[in-house]
């Protein structure tokens, strides 16, 4: 998980947004999502109150994380999850359901990878591309989405070189040789356990990679903690004495970071995820691993160019078989 590509946490990743802090506001049409100040502003002061929880049971919150303008596809969605959150009686029950961003669907009559549906839309518009990939989403999964964050890499490098780096515990050793990198090539990227000073750019890579002991629930992990380390940074300035960099970052998660859910309800997520005990939350990857059966390893050719994706085991469209195996999952 990334955002997360918040996205990353961010959520995303990129991408659950435990310090994103983000107001969504709407019109008679539709929820657009805007600023990320006030609720940001509110929090660093801490005046936000109490959190709202939501007047329904349960929610599925679609997280999404896209790399960024810095990079050469900027909003293919390379994260791509589920937050399942169940209230029952005195508790809340949380799951996290993965869906690989090479999963194959079908987009105007064609083939494509199901991470480019975002970014399909949001030639017309933000919204168009959320409704793009809701929508197949929903399909795959037979869950209905209630929320959704989105949010991309580039926040995390530049606010952190904006605050000068930030210090974080890694609780593992990290070596990642396949890196992705700006050129379409790899990289290696790697970090040793220990408290370590980051930069924007150490700070993004270790956000970025799979590779650890908890797969994509690590990255979101470390997104999280990311952020959690910005929050505090950004909490200890003085925002008077330091009024424009103080604004600065205000904007740039202006920028990078939009949502539906509304301020009530990003403290009520708040509340719920900063003390999660990761052992007590539910995983599952929508993907080709023999046992489940669901998907297949498939080569299609996507204008001229052949390309490795993951099919749905009864074909395209086909998701009877993913629904089930979700239900079921849900209800063990």
């Amino acid at each position: 998980m990334a955002i997360i590509s918040i996205c990353g946490f961010l959520t995303a990743s990129f991408l659950i947004p435990q310090n994103s802090y983000i107001i969504g506001t709407g019109n008679k049409n539709s929820a657009i999502p805007v600023s990320a100040a006030k609720l940001l502003t509110a929090s660093l002061f801490q005046l936000t109150g109490a959190a709202a929880e939501p007047s329904f049971s349960i929610q599925n919150i679609l997280i999404l994380g896209v790399p960024g303008q810095s990079n050469t596809a900027p909003f293919l969605t390379d994260t791509i999850m589920i937050l399942r959150t169940v209230k029952e009686k005195n508790t809340t029950k949380i799951a996290t359901i993965s869906i690989p961003r090479d999963t194959l669907i079908e987009y105007n009559g064609k083939p494509q990878k199901i991470n480019s549906l975002y970014a399909f839309g949001r030639s017309s518009s933000h919204e168009q591309g959320i409704d793009n990939i809701k929508t197949e989403i929903e399909k795959i999964t037979g869950l209905e989405i209630s929320k959704y964050i989105l949010i991309d890499i580039d926040i995390l490098e530049e606010t952190v070189n904006q605050m000068n780096g930030i210090n974080v515990w890694v609780p593992q050793d990290i070596y990642d040789p396949l890196f992705p990198a700006p050129d379409g090539s790899y990289r290696t990227f790697g970090i040793n356990k220990g408290w370590r000073y980051l930069d924007g750019a150490t700070a993004t890579k270790y956000a970025r990679t799979r590779h650890d002991n908890d797969g994509d629930f690590g990255r979101m992990k470390r997104q999280i903690q990311i952020l959690h380390a910005l929050k505090n940074k950004i909490s200890a300035m003085n925002p008077v004495l330091n009024l424009p960099k103080f604004l600065k970052i205000l904007k740039n998660l202006n920028d990078h970071i939009k949502t539906d859910l509304k301020s009530a309800e990003i403290v009520w997520l708040w509340s719920l995820l900063k003390n999660i005990n990761t052992d007590n939350v539910r995983h599952m990857i929508i993907d080709a691993n023999q046992d489940k059966n669901l998907l297949i390893n498939a080569e299609i050719m996507i204008g001229n160019q052949k390309i490795s994706a993951l099919m749905p085991i009864e074909g395209m469209k086909n998701y009877d078989k993913i629904n089930l195996y979700v239900k079921n999952w849900l209800t063990e």
